[in-house]
C-alpha cells in the first residue's frame, strides 16, 4: 500500500509542478485560475491535518498569490512524504475522520481513498482540466497532465 500511494502522491506533485510552471508563464493566469488552483492545493494540507487528527490551518478555498500557491505546495510535498516515509502499516489502515462542507455529520473514510480522492476528482485532475481550460489561449502549448503522461515521463 505504502509504494501506490507514494505513487499517486507522485503524481499529484508531478501535475501540480507542471500547472504551476504554465501559470508562472502567463503574464496573467487569471482570478478563477489563481483560485482553483489554491482549491486544488489546499486539501493537501486539509487531509493531513485530518490523518493527523490536527486541526487545519487552512481553508477550503483559500485567497492565495502564485508565490503563496508554490510555498503551499513545496510545503504539503515535504509533509506527505515524510507521513509516507515514517507511517506504519496500521497508519494506512486507518479510517480518517471529516465532515462534508455544509454538514456536522462527521464520516470517516479509508487513508487510500484520500489519497484517491485528493488525486482524481476532487482536488486534482478535475480542478487541473479546469485550469488548463483558462489557461487557453495565454500559453501555448496548453499542459500535459494526464496520469499516462506521468507515467511516461518516469521512462
Amino acid at each position: 500500500m505504502k509504494e501506490n500511494l507514494l505513487k499517486s502522491i507522485q503524481y499529484e506533485e508531478w501535475a501540480n509542478a507542471i500547472i504551476l510552471r504554465s501559470m508562472q508563464q502567463c503574464e496573467e493566469p487569471g482570478e478563477r485560475t489563481l483560485q482553483l488552483f489554491s482549491h486544488v492545493l489546499a486539501p493537501q494540507s486539509i487531509w493531513l491535518s485530518r490523518i493527523r487528527k490536527e486541526v487545519p490551518i487552512i481553508s477550503l478555498w483559500p485567497d492565495l498569490t502564485l508565490e503563496e500557491c508554490t510555498e503551499l505546495m513545496e510545503k504539503s510535498r515535504k509533509q506527505w512524504r515524510e507521513f509516507i516515509d515514517t507511517a506504519s502499516e496500521e497508519d494506512f489502515n486507518q479510517l480518517v475522520a471529516f465532515k462534508l462542507p455544509n454538514s456536522d455529520t462527521e464520516r470517516k473514510i479509508a487513508l487510500y481513498d484520500v489519497v484517491a480522492h485528493l488525486v482524481n476528482h476532487g482536488h486534482g485532475t478535475y480542478h487541473r482540466g479546469q485550469i488548463i481550460l483558462g489557461l487557453k489561449g495565454k500559453i501555448e502549448p496548453l499542459p500535459l497532465t494526464t496520469y499516462i503522461a506521468f507515467l511516461a515521463s518516469r521512462g
